[in-house]
């Protein structure tokens, strides 16, 4: 399969591994905490960003896609768990 006809599909990938990653962080971000969940995701996707600056061919933009969406499902929820988890309490009246 040529890259560009790869590329149509990246976000197709992206997607079903972001939704995949999502399933498994919410049990490593509750029992192992945080640092657990966000440093290998920013490893994955740094990872998955230096594949896809250096595609050969169409199985490295499926694997880019895949790396970057897994990372992008644990990184994202994961911060905003954390950010939630951060804020001061309010009182509303």
């Amino acid at each position: 399969m040529k890259l560009d006809v790869a590329s149509t599909y990246f976000f197709v990938v992206l997607a079903l591994f972001a939704i995949v990653a999502r399933l498994v962080t919410g049990h490593i971000y509750d029992r192992f905490g945080a640092n657990y969940a966000i440093y290998p995701a920013i490893f994955l996707l740094s990872l998955g960003l230096f594949i896809l600056g250096n595609p050969t061919a169409s199985l490295g933009v499926f694997s880019a896609s895949a790396i970057i969406g897994f990372a992008y499902g644990m990184c994202v929820p994961s911060l905003l768990a954390l950010s939630f988890k951060n804020l001061p309490h309010i009182e509303l009246v």
